[in-house]
């Protein structure tokens, strides 16, 4: 847990509702020493990036790895329910992360378990202009019912907000934490490099936990939170100043880092015979910008969507 505080106004994230030595039973006393947390000031927050590097950094080895957004609510047995939806990809390099779905009317609360059946899947994504540069971003995601019923679906994107893997997805996709007060982008930048190191991202088949978003009776809740940008004065210069990034000892702002390897992998998808030359990669190449849709170069009779055929067939496969 990173926990970005301002001291004398916010509570610890890992503070229990009462001292533990009146309940014990609380989950933050019960489970204290199975929690890592770095708290740190809120001013001196450069942005989710830099926070997320922090994150990975606690990682020790667990077999298991989950990235979630603080305001989420999880359902009943979750844990269970999300280990089994991965065993069931028979991919080791397989990532379970997708938008979450709103909580509002998500959760029976007399069982705890969820009351939607669909699930929401990334493929609602289009290019948008800042004045830090042209980028990619994900919009509002469909929910719907899953075509596949035993295992979760793959999809071209990755979500901060909820990732579930293998540990290590944290030691082979790192944050890179060369970019301050990046906010937009991050996610493209993490699919780029997960997907030429071999992983492959999923959405679940069912819904294991939901977001609290700023809409319906939440609005107000969440619109009070404090954000990173309103710190975004102090650090202005970061945003524009020169660093050294992309391996290459280039003079780049952090936007411009990761424009740069965007733009990379942008020449690797045209030209997939520079990033495979098994005959293998270039089929996943072209798959993968099927699914995408963005390519008008790749044939729509040969897009394969068999996702238990994929799975099948992949080379790693999990422990007994």
């Amino acid at each position: 847990m990173v926990d970005q505080i301002e001291e004398g106004v916010d509570i610890p994230c890992n503070a229990p509702f009462v001292p533990c030595e009146q309940d014990p039973e609380q989950m933050a006393c019960k489970y204290k020493n199975q929690i890592d947390v770095y708290e740190m000031d809120a001013d001196l927050a450069v942005g989710p990036v830099f926070a997320r590097h922090i994150g990975h950094r606690l990682y020790r080895g667990e077999y298991h790895v989950l990235q979630v957004d603080a305001h989420v609510t999880f359902v009943q047995d979750w844990d269970e329910a999300i280990i089994n939806q991965f065993e069931a990809t028979r991919n080791e390099m397989a990532v379970l992360s997708t938008y979450l779905s709103d909580v509002n009317e998500s959760i029976d609360p007399a069982t705890g378990m969820a009351k939607r059946k669909g699930r929401p899947i990334m493929c609602n994504t289009d290019f948008e202009t800042s004045h830090q540069g042209t980028h990619l971003r994900h919009l509002t995601q469909p929910e719907r019912m899953p075509p596949i019923k035993d295992m979760p679906q793959m999809h071209p994107y990755w979500a901060a907000g909820f990732s579930f893997s293998r540990g290590h997805f944290v030691v082979n996709v790192p944050y890179d934490l060369y970019q301050p007060m990046i906010f937009q982008g991050e996610e493209i930048s993490i699919a780029i490099r997960a997907f030429t190191y071999g992983y492959d991202s999923y959405t679940p088949h069912r819904s294991i936990c939901f977001h609290t978003y700023a809409m319906g009776e939440n609005k107000d809740t969440r619109n009070k939170v404090p954000h990173f940008w309103q710190h975004a004065q102090i650090y202005s210069g970061y945003v524009t100043a020169f660093v050294l990034c992309c391996l290459m000892m280039a003079r780049c702002s952090s936007f411009s880092a990761l424009a740069i390897s965007v733009s990379i992998f942008e020449a690797y998808c045209r030209f997939p015979s520079f990033l495979f030359t098994h005959s293998t990669g270039i089929k996943a190449m072209k798959r993968l910008l099927g699914i995408i849709g963005m390519s008008p170069e790749v044939d729509p009779s040969t897009w394969d969507h068999r996702e238990v055929s994929y799975a099948a067939t992949f080379p790693f496969s999990l422990p007994a």
